[in-house]
């Protein structure tokens, strides 16, 4: 046998100890060329020929063919103008407090470079398509000239990920029979961006599928599809349980003139038709399996089924139903799956459902938040404040600064009051520096209760990085001036 011969084997010999260990079987006695075994722990032996043997495979490496990268294009735009990259390297290198404001500063500065048709040095691009913010590399696109398009190339150096496209549907169709549950699960849930009726087809034939999990995605996708024949399905089992009750001839006067709630009584359903099961509805066996499809059928029904029924209005049919709980979060549900804003203005009065109020238009999301900012309770507040985008209007700033300014309140010889995250910082607009600025001139008051030194300086704190924050973004615009 020769050396390389004797080395493969034992190379072979190895991996398998080291697969099965070494209790059942011992690390191989090492190839002459190699030398004698230089430890009698067989676990340490194994160790380190494991060592040696990798040392090997990566020296025994021999170079291959590479074809050499094409040259970036040469820049067609300016440098940001030394100031401004001052400012830029300060930002990446020693962030202002609060860090959080890093990116949105970074941001900031990109969008000025943009606008004035200037790019980012090169020195600072690597740092910069690093960042793991989909802000900052959404900004940065358009301010990192040629050579960061070259940079950022897929299947480059720098190791950004390509974008992966969507797999085609006939692809997908082509590949389906021979899928696993799983895959196919995550197949259809990549089908949730960009979903449209021509996708219908494939996912009403996934009601068919064994796999539950794959017939529930698929029902997922159907119901925002309110044309899909499975969405038809459903408002046809929902008509049949809606009753508008008949008003008095005053109320009927008043529904005439006025924004007056529908009366309606809507009713669990007591039989269901052939293809309830492959719906995916219960069967009717009892007052809960009667309650659970009446929730999942108003889920799926397409909202506009209540409209045309009843002929009135997302906010008077919701006033009508607002005892009514079960339907209620359904509907909010059904809201936020079919992205109807204006059902979701309506039912925000009477839901407090996740993601209602992001389904909102922004001014609705905006005055429905303004009024529960003003009326929440203290430790409300920041999870009001989290559903606003920023920056936030003046007038959320105006209200926000209320909450700020008032002080803390004593209960039992606690101080309780409003506070944020100094990340908030970033939300305050422009217009409220002076009101901020007026409020950290006053005297800070006697902080005796317990807490309330704490609750006023974190207060300070926030409104301090919020004039911070925008000392730096004038710094910013001013260097591009």
């Amino acid at each position: 046998m020769t050396a390389a011969e004797d080395t493969a084997t034992w190379f072979t010999d190895l991996l398998s100890a080291a697969v099965l260990g070494t209790d059942r079987r011992p690390a191989p006695a090492r190839p002459d060329v190699i030398g004698p075994t230089a430890d009698d722990d067989p676990a340490e032996d194994l160790l380190q020929q494991a060592a040696l043997a990798a040392a090997l495979v990566r020296g025994g490496r021999t170079a291959g063919a590479a074809t050499p990268m094409a040259a970036a294009p040469p820049e067609t735009s300016p440098v940001a103008p030394a100031r401004a990259v001052q400012i830029l390297r300060m930002l990446l290198e020693t962030p202002p407090s609060p860090r959080e404001a890093r990116s949105t500063l970074i941001v900031r500065w990109l969008d000025a470079a943009s606008a004035r048709g200037m790019r980012v040095p090169p020195t600072l691009l690597p740092t910069l398509i690093a960042d793991s913010s989909d802000e900052v590399t959404a900004a940065l696109r358009s301010a990192w000239g040629a050579r960061g398009a070259w940079l950022a190339e897929p299947d480059g150096a720098s190791g950004t990920p390509d974008a992966t496209s969507r797999t085609s549907r006939a692809d997908l169709e082509k590949q389906w029979s021979t899928m696993p549950a799983r895959a196919k699960q995550e197949a259809l849930e990549a089908l949730g961006v960009g979903l449209s009726m021509d996708d219908e087809p494939l996912l009403e034939r996934c009601l068919d599928e064994r796999s539950a999990r794959v017939r529930d995605a698929a029902r997922l996708l159907l119901s925002e599809l309110t044309s899909s024949r499975y969405s038809a399905r459903m408002a046809d089992r929902l008509r049949p349980l809606v009753t508008r009750r008949t008003p008095s001839v005053a109320r009927r006067l008043t529904a005439l003139v006025s924004d007056a709630p529908v009366l309606v009584d809507v009713h669990p359903p007591t039989a269901l038709d052939a293809a309830a099961d492959r719906d995916g509805l219960p069967a009717l066996h009892s007052d809960a399996d009667r309650t659970k499809a009446l929730r999942a059928i108003v889920v799926a029904a397409p909202l506009d089924t209540w409209t045309r029924l009843l002929d009135a209005t997302p906010e008077r049919i919701v006033a009508g139903l607002s005892s009514d709980a079960t339907v209620i979060d359904a509907m909010a549900r059904a809201a936020i799956r079919q992205h109807d804003s204006a059902w979701a203005a309506a039912l925000a009065r009477y839901s407090s459902s996740p993601g209602l109020t992001e389904t909102m238009t922004p001014a609705d999301r905006e005055r429905e938040l303004l009024q529960r900012l003003r009326s929440e309770p203290d430790r409300q507040v920041p999870q009001v404040l989290s559903r606003l985008d920023a920056p936030w209007s003046e007038t959320i700033a105006d209200a926000v600064l209320d909450r700020l300014a008032a002080p803390p309140v004593v209960q039992k010889g606690h101080a309780q009051g409003v506070t944020l995250p100094t990340a908030y910082a970033v939300a305050f607009p422009a217009a409220a520096l002076p009101r901020i600025q007026y409020i950290l001139d006053q005297p800070v008051p006697d902080a005796d209760a317990t807490g309330a030194h704490s609750i006023i300086g974190s207060r300070r704190a926030l409104l301090q990085a919020a004039t911070t924050f925008h000392a730096f973004d004038r710094s910013i615009q001013e260097a591009f001036a």
